[in-house]
């Protein structure tokens, strides 16, 4: 079902082609209806999480928050699981041109081999 949630918010923010302001907002409406299903108010919500009163009722009413600051209270909220799935698509990359872009092997004689597992005589050369 979390699953569901993030592909209806992506395509939500996809089709509406949301401005970064309007992004924050509806963050920021997520998280008090979240605080609010919660039964917490902003005051015991700021002692819990350590994030003050003024910075939590800022974020409500602008959305504007630091990282750090909204990751706290989304620990609070018991609500990180998709914090982790932003920019997911980097592991994927780095993974890809680590295998497509691997170095070759320079070996004693001035020759390189590729990452294949090289042959007798290339590792003997390589020696």
């Amino acid at each position: 079902m979390k699953n569901t949630r993030l592909q209806n918010t992506r395509l939500e923010i996809s089709r509406l082609q949301m401005s970064i302001e309007e992004q924050q907002l509806l963050i920021a409406k997520r998280a008090r209806l979240s605080r609010l299903y919660s039964g917490f108010t902003q005051s015991h919500l700021a002692n819990c999480s350590s994030v003050s009163y003024a910075t939590i009722r800022k974020f409500e009413q602008t959305g504007e928050i630091s990282l750090k600051s909204l990751l706290t209270l989304a620990k609070a909220l018991n609500e990180t699981e998709l914090f982790l799935a932003l920019f997911h698509k980097a592991d994927i990359y780095e993974s890809i041109s680590s295998k497509l872009f691997k170095r070759p092997k320079l070996c004693k004689n001035g020759t390189y081999y590729s990452s294949r597992k090289p042959s007798r005589r290339e590792l003997e050369e390589c020696e």
